[in-house]
């Protein structure tokens, strides 16, 4: 299920992210309810549970009575059934944060229990893991789900909230806006096509022009092989502006750059991050570049 706030940001520190893990699990054990995985955002949470529908009621107006949160709409919930859904929606609940453009990797988002997944001794004991790593085999399980949501990451897809981009599309509680809800995990779970050609062009034309605005060959940014630390700073950049025109997929990205993974890719955006923080001269050649991508001169 999952649930929005109404007016002002919710989540607006980790004492208040604190407050409500800890509610969390004590509706867990005050209520016989699973549960499997959780993400909590500035205006909503999702949370993936099993338990009996009228007791689950219950346990979310509990829970949310005990935590004060500021919900007034009825909350959504959402059958999943076991299998590939589970796995789906699961991953799905742990990317919300990476869509968001929040974090660039899920591990990076503390109110998440994505770290559970990772053998994190440190994570709330009340995430029960089995059920979702159980579909990825026994020994070396936690590898391969981590791989599995690595594979959906898309950072920047929806809105700093959280919400899906198309959700402006329909009205509030509408058939169409719930069907929307109930099918967007089972899409990710779709094979990825090949990048239209118009993209790989688009693609090639951003690459010439970060290269031009970090000065470094064309060639370095396809190869990590190749040209050494400005390279390096200049392969991130180059992610970063491919996600701000907002129509390259992260894989897409990654397969057009030689990165193993979209992992990998948002991996370099991160070290552009921090480099960035340092060298604020570097944003300003970021913007050249993309002026310069969407220039009719190129």
């Amino acid at each position: 299920m999952n649930r929005a706030a109404t007016g002002a940001a919710w989540l607006r520190d980790r004492a208040a992210a604190g407050s409500f893990l800890t509610r969390v699990g004590e509706t867990c054990i005050a209520f016989p309810i699973d549960l499997h995985a959780y993400c909590l955002l500035p205006r909503h949470y999702h949370l993936l549970v099993r338990a009996e529908p009228d007791l689950l009621g219950a346990a979310l107006a509990h829970l949310e009575s005990e935590s004060g949160f500021p919900g007034s709409a009825a909350p959504r919930a959402v059958p999943v059934a076991f299998g590939r859904h589970l796995m789906g929606v699961s991953r799905y609940i742990h990317l919300n944060p990476v869509d968001a453009g929040l974090v660039w990797r899920p591990e990076h988002w503390p109110y998440s229990s994505f770290r559970a997944y990772l053998g994190d001794v440190t994570a709330p004991g009340f995430v029960l893991t089995q059920a979702v790593l159980g579909r990825f085999g026994t020994i070396g399980a936690r590898h391969r789900h981590r791989a599995y949501v690595y594979a959906g990451m898309d950072p920047g897809t929806r809105d700093g909230d959280g919400r899906p981009r198309w959700s402006a599309l329909f009205r509030p509680g509408s058939s169409a806006e719930d069907f929307a809800w109930r099918i967007e995990p089972v899409l990710t779970l779709r094979a990825r096509r090949p990048a239209p050609a118009s993209s790989v062009t688009s693609l090639h034309r951003l690459a010439q022009a970060v290269a031009d605005a970090f000065e470094v060959p064309v060639a370095a940014l396809r190869s990590v092989r190749l040209g050494g630390p400005a390279a390096a700073v200049a392969r991130g950049a180059l992610v970063h502006a491919a996600r701000a025109q907002g129509d390259h997929p992260l894989y897409e990205v990654a397969a057009f750059m030689g990165y193993a993974s979209p992992a990998v890719t948002a991996a370099a955006a991160e070290r552009f991050d921090r480099t960035l923080r340092l060298d604020r001269t570097l944003a300003t050649r970021l913007n050249e570049a993309l002026a310069s991508a969407i220039s009719p001169s190129l």
